[in-house]
């Protein structure tokens, strides 16, 4: 499993339960900046405009449609799964999660 680390990330979306969250990278020259969906287990307290750093665990999901002239296209979803947003108190795992190991595994 990838581990991900996300820079000064715009938010560009709030799903309407609280739980995710949709950010773009900032777009550099002729690169367009990816997109990301955060999902949270607990709210996040986040909203559109918000500027963040984040880290998690990096998923990818490949999707096929169809155009509108018939041709197949494809796309790849990226996500970030139990995000740690940089300076904040991790809110999932109370700090005694992994007694006896002072490290927590990826």
């Amino acid at each position: 499993m990838a581990f991900v680390k996300l820079s000064d990330v715009s938010v560009t979306r709030v799903n309407s339960k609280g739980f995710g969250v949709q950010v773009k990278e900032p777009d550099r020259g002729e690169f367009k900046g990816a997109k990301f969906t955060l999902w949270f287990k607990e709210p996040h307290g986040l909203t559109v405009g918000d500027s963040v750093s984040v880290s998690g665990f990096l998923g990818a999901k490949v999707n096929e449609w169809e155009d509108e002239k018939g041709l197949t296209r494809h796309t790849v979803e990226l996500a970030v799964n139990s995000p740690k947003l940089d300076g904040f108190p991790a809110k999932s795992e109370p700090e005694d999660a992994y007694p006896g190991s002072s490290e927590v595994p990826f």
